[in-house]
């Protein structure tokens, strides 16, 4: 009896654990943190997803990079939702050639299982309402900062596309396909899954 007794509180504190484990997992991808100063709670991924393109010609291990990752902002009960994009490179343009320009999107789309979506950016100088800093970074000096107003489909669209791409044309270039790393569709899955897609709202911004 005393044997059953134990196995059964064993069996409960497991179930427990088990069940508090499942409610926040250990090392989520999906984070959030509170901005005290303005009261703003800011809900974002651990690891952006990549977007890359090959660069062998300029440099042997030569890759441009598109770092893109979901936010959303929490306000006196208003919520937006917003992409981050970091350009960035492992191939230093302006020490191989002084007058190259510096790595920029042009006009861009982001493919969600072969169906284009438009995306209309801005400058990340010009911050969401409330927000004093971006929570991602490039692993160098980016080239190009931008943030890009989405809607509460837009989100769950991403989140539920198996293969993900971006596309831009270049003022002085033709077009450039970005491929997305194995993890990039997850990364907007499990945010979707997980946080949950904010509900439209106006996207406000002020400067940075």
């Amino acid at each position: 009896m005393r044997q059953m007794l134990v196995r059964l509180l064993t069996g409960i504190l497991w179930s427990s654990l088990l069940a508090g484990c499942a409610h926040t997992p250990a090392g989520s991808a999906v984070q959030e943190y509170l901005e005290a100063a303005t009261g703003t709670t800011i809900t974002y991924v651990t690891t952006p997803a990549a977007f890359v393109i090959d660069q062998s010609g300029l440099a042997s291990s030569g890759r441009d990079y598109v770092y893109v990752a979901p936010i959303i902002v929490s306000q006196g009960g208003e919520r937006s939702s917003w992409l981050w994009l970091g350009v960035w490179s492992t191939v230093d343009r302006q020490a191989r050639n002084g007058d190259a320009s510096p790595l920029r999107l042009g006009t861009l789309q982001i493919v969600a299982d072969n169906e284009p979506m438009d995306l209309d950016p801005q400058s990340a100088d010009f911050m969401p309402m409330g927000v004093r800093r971006i929570p991602y970074a490039t692993p160098v000096p980016p080239t190009q900062e931008l943030l890009v107003p989405v809607t509460r489909s837009q989100i769950q669209r991403l989140g539920h596309a198996r293969v993900l791409a971006l596309t831009d044309r270049p003022a002085d270039g033709p077009s450039r396909l970005w491929r997305g790393n194995d993890q990039a569709a997850a990364v907007f899955s499990q945010f979707a899954e997980e946080a949950g897609a904010a509900r439209a709202a106006p996207s406000q911004v002020t400067g940075r």
